[in-house]
């Protein structure tokens, strides 16, 4: 990454951004939300690592890159807020919820069956998580969390793009299971959309 990319990700629309937003009370909502996407987000990245050493596919170690910027936005708020980090080690691999464990152990399993399992392991990552940041977004109001949020999901919305894109061109096809249908055709026939800041004339 160039230092002007790495400025602008801690700059205006970055971690320092985050840092210097208004701090808020926090809702037990809140601070459920935040330790989730923490290990969803690494959820993320560590699937496409791990599907990388696999099948070599570029797509999966770019957007491993931009995982790991959200969770590095994410751990901005946990240590704004002080927060208890539930990813301790960061060890590839081991997540802190069980459930995270063992959805990250089925993914890995079912990606190594074929690239086109893998590419929709990438797509049913990027559905989840963007259901999981609407949710979230319905009941957050923090001024910090919802700028992290709204970052997030159009890193999301970028990559689930990007994954489908390339699937369909291996002849697959993925139907969302999380989003809903309509949600799912915007975004795969959108243009890509920076994942940090605000585009003009955004709808998302």
């Amino acid at each position: 990454m160039g230092n002007g990319r790495r400025n602008l990700q801690r700059g205006i629309y970055g971690i320092d951004y985050v840092k210097n937003l208004p701090k808020e009370e926090l809702s037990s909502e809140e601070i459920t939300s935040i330790k989730h996407m923490r290990e969803e987000e690494k959820l993320a990245r560590d699937v496409y690592l791990k599907l990388y050493e696999y099948w070599k596919l570029p797509a999966f170690a770019n957007i491993a890159k931009s995982e790991q910027r959200h969770m590095d936005m994410v751990k901005a708020l946990i240590e704004k807020y002080e927060l208890q980090d539930p990813v301790k080690d960061d060890v590839k691999g081991k997540f802190s919820d069980p459930k995270m464990q063992e959805l990250y152990d089925k993914l890995i399993k079912d990606g190594k069956k074929s690239l086109n399992d893998a590419l929709k392991v990438g797509c049913l990552i990027e559905d989840l998580d963007i259901y999981d940041l609407n949710e979230s977004l319905r009941k957050v109001d923090n001024q910090d969390i919802k700028f992290v949020y709204n970052n997030l999901k159009r890193g999301s919305y970028n990559h689930l793009n990007r994954f489908y894109s390339v699937l369909k061109r291996y002849g697959g096809s993925y139907t969302p299971m999380y989003i809903s249908q309509e949600e799912f055709n915007k975004i795969v026939t959108s243009k890509t959309m920076r994942g940090m800041g605000r585009r003009r004339g955004s709808r998302f």
